[in-house]
Formats: C-alpha cells, structure tokens, sequence
C-alpha cells in the first residue's frame, strides 16, 4: 500500500533529497482494463503481475451498449461483425463498444452512407470488402435509413442565441 515516487524529491531533513513515499489509503481501489491475448498489438502479461490481479472477464455488454448505442440496427451489425470474427474468423479486426458508437455519432451528424464509408476505414484492406458484404447482406444501410430518416438535399443548421 506504500511506493516510492523517484520523479518527486523531498527534504530529508538533513539538507538532501529522497524520493517521496506515497501512502495510499486503505480502501484505495486500482481498476483497469486490458484487451485479452489475441488483439493485435497486446502483448502476454508477465507472470509476475498475472499472480498479483484478481481477474474478472466482461466481454461486451448488451444491456450497457444499449444504453451508449441507441441504434438497434448498429448494434446488429456490431454482433454480426463479432461473430464474423470469433466463429468464422473471416475478420481480424475486433469491433468495440467506442467504434460502434462512433459510427451511431457520425450517422446522426454525416448520414449514414458517409458514416459507413468511414466505418469500413478500421479494417484492413482485405477485410473491407468481407465487411461491406455483412452490411448488404443484413440490409444495414435500409435499416439506418428508417432509423435515421433524413432528406439527403438538405442541410440542417443550428444557431445559438446569445442570451442577455
């Protein structure tokens, strides 16, 4: 419950310099995340720090992402592209919470035909055309056109009055 913080000099009270040492509180609590082994670009973890976490596995939420992703029919696509990835492996990519809420972000603010077309932009080149097939094949684009209706000729502003 105590660490030396060497980038921190204190008096030692005999005109030098230690390192500070931190006391954290009893009831201090440290949580973090990390994606599972099989993500590119996670590294294992040391045997030495596996021992000392408790470890608790929470894949992706569906009550929590239906709070985060209003789109029903974004959500649907991020289950088809999960399964596309860990039954078939016909993809590589992992599809997260934040990428599928981005998406929902940038068809509420470009349309879903431009939000779309930057989604397919966090695959690799290979998986694209594996992707956009998901997206035909479920009827995606119809879907976010009934659930985000919107006359693609005009253009929506908003002003902000200055109150006095």
């Amino acid at each position: 419950h105590d660490f030396e913080n060497h980038l921190h000099a204190v008096p030692n009270g005999y005109g030098r310099y230690h390192s500070e040492r931190v006391v954290a509180n009893k009831n201090l609590w440290v949580l973090t995340t990390a994606n599972p082994a099989g993500y590119k670009g996670v590294q294992a973890v040391p045997e030495a720090m596996l021992n000392r976490i408790d470890w608790h596995p929470w894949d992706y939420d569906e009550a929590v992402e239906k709070v985060l992703i209003p789109s029903s029919t974004i959500r649907l696509l991020g289950e088809a592209l999960r399964t596309a990835r860990s039954t078939s492996r016909v993809l590589s990519t992992p599809v997260g919470t934040s990428a599928l809420r981005r998406l929902n972000e940038n068809i509420a603010l470009f349309g879903a035909d431009v939000a779309i077309t930057q989604f397919y932009g966090m695959f690799t080149i290979t998986e694209r055309d594996k992707v956009q097939a998901i997206v035909e094949d479920r009827g995606i684009l119809d879907l976010l056109a009934i659930e985000y209706p919107q006359d693609s000729n005009t253009t929506t502003t908003t002003t902000v009055e200055e109150s006095e």
